[in-house]
């Protein structure tokens, strides 16, 4: 642990073994504060009430107050900050949050996400968060059993995860055994299993028998994880077919559920199957209660799905554009690692931040509020303003001397421009 006249401003001891903690698998929580273009402060934590963290990150200084959850796995560190809070966008660029984690000791590949609902991050070493996230298991059982009481559960669910992740112990454990019974009240489908105790006091005491071992449970969790998941595939298809636009957001989250299945990290997995199982019954309830049988084969129906796919393609490109950068950032300071220049090239370097920056007008927004408009004039407002938007990126995408030379440097071959005019050519022909 490093000392304390070696911490960086607005990133303790603490926050470092939690950041640490996430690049291992592990979900935490951050309070941020953010001035201008940088971050001031960065509290990391376990659990417990988000104002109190909030005091925290502001002893550090002013600013603007930003929180959420953390996740990661090796150098990929995700910040997610959460549409239903209030936040639709990036606090900072990516390239202020790498330096301010860089300067405090924190080596990883950090990125800021915006969510619908942030995860919560629940204490894996809590007993009582570790019985909640086995209920959850019957929770997804109850769900389909019990279509008329999903929004029950859920509030169930959200309320006891709260209460857990705030680490409020003296109502802790009352939730939970309300949780348990709720699920027990539904009948004998909700299946709650050898997980909870009949009388709803905590099942955390050791059993009287002596039980399979470590070994043989794992398997046996893992299998009925497993198969919960598979269960969940035609849904998934389901969803993503319906709601294009949100296809990285579905499908993300089930490729860490493998990954965590594959590594036996358990109650990770158990919680991001119970997230994304909700995530499809309200996706798939919202698209049953919003037809209406009576819409038009194509028109405003056509035209939601081809301002989906815009999103979607234009998200893409971005984020191929963001990697092509970093591969090439990569290769120009390996060149030059050992050159007494290389301080003065790593700032020199930072011009690469302006190829993104010069498509900073928010064409995903555009085409979100065309898809989602219901009025036709307002539909056609949006149609034509990113219209506009990506005529005016394609001229410069087609025409900047900096672009052009990225696509003819020495250090990698890198696909910037091809990528961006072939995406852009594209988008002109679909919103024609």
């Amino acid at each position: 642990m490093a000392n304390d006249n070696q911490e960086s401003p607005g990133l303790s001891d603490e926050t470092r073994d939690y950041l640490e903690e996430v690049k291992k698998g592990k979900s935490r929580k951050f309070a941020m504060i953010c001035k201008g273009t940088n971050i001031v402060s960065l509290v990391v934590y376990k659990k417990g009430s988000v104002e109190k963290y909030k005091k925290e990150a502001k002893s550090a200084g002013k600013g603007q107050f930003y929180f959420g959850t953390v996740e990661g796995r090796g150098q990929d560190v995700t910040f997610k900050l959460a549409r239903e809070d209030g936040f639709d966008s990036a606090p900072v660029k990516t390239q202020a949050l790498k330096h301010f984690l860089d300067e405090g000791g924190i080596k990883s590949k950090p990125l800021f996400e915006i969510v619908d609902t942030a995860p919560i991050a629940l204490d894996e070493d809590d007993p009582l968060a570790a019985r909640f996230l086995k209920l959850q298991e019957s929770a997804l059982q109850a769900c389909d059993a019990y279509p008329t009481r999903v929004a029950e559960i859920e509030k169930a669910i959200k309320s006891t995860a709260l209460i857990l992740s705030e680490g409020e112990s003296d109502q802790a454990e009352a939730q939970v055994n309300a949780f348990e019974q709720l699920l027990k009240s539904l009948g004998p489908e909700a299946n709650l299993g050898p997980s909870s105790t009949s009388s709803g006091a905590p099942a955390t005491s050791a059993p009287s028998q002596p039980t399979a071992g470590p070994s043989s449970s794992d398997q046996t969790q893992r299998e009925k994880l497993q198969a919960a998941l598979n269960k969940l595939v035609p849904q998934l298809k389901q969803a993503v077919a319906n709601h294009p636009q949100r296809k990285v957001e579905l499908l993300t989250p089930v490729a860490q559920i493998k990954r965590q299945l594959e590594q036996g990290e358990l109650a990770a997995a158990r919680e991001g199957l119970l997230s994304v199982g909700m995530l499809l019954k309200s996706l798939l309830q919202s698209t049953a209660g919003g037809s209406t049988g009576t819409e038009p084969a194509s028109g405003i129906r056509q035209g939601t799905v081809d301002f989906a796919k815009c999103r979607l393609a234009w998200d893409a490109t971005k984020k191929r554009v963001h990697a092509d950068l970093q591969k090439l950032e990569s290769a120009i300071l390996a060149e030059y690692q050992n050159s007494p220049a290389v301080n003065e090239l790593k700032a020199s370097i930072r011009k690469l931040d302006l190829v993104l920056e010069s498509f900073a007008e928010d064409l995903s927004d555009m085409l979100d509020k065309a898809l989602n408009a219901t009025d036709p004039a307002e539909r056609t407002k949006h149609h034509n303003n990113a219209a506009t938007t990506v005529d005016k990126f394609l001229a410069h995408a087609t025409n900047d001397a900096f672009i052009n030379q990225l696509h003819t440097n020495p250090f990698v071959p890198i696909e910037i421009k091809t990528t961006l005019t072939a995406t852009l050519g594209a988008l002109i022909k679909k919103l024609a």
